[in-house]
């Protein structure tokens, strides 16, 4: 986690990804939106498709949207 942490933190959208997919695997959910908004702004469309199931559900976040 902590070489991911680092390669996302320099911008690389992969890293934020697996992050993304890591926090989901441990349902925590809110960090794992975190991590999968900032790969999809990014650019990432294999970011976009978890981000939106969260958004659609409310997972991670007040309410669904």
């Amino acid at each position: 986690m902590a070489f991911l942490e680092k390669a996302a933190a320099q911008g690389h959208v992969y890293a934020m990804q697996w992050l993304g997919n890591n926090h989901h695997e441990r349902e925590e959910f809110e960090q794992a939106v975190g991590w999968f908004t900032k790969a999809a702004e990014a650019g990432l469309p294999e970011a976009m498709f978890p981000l939106g199931c969260y958004l659609e559900e409310g997972m991670g976040m007040a309410a669904p949207d």
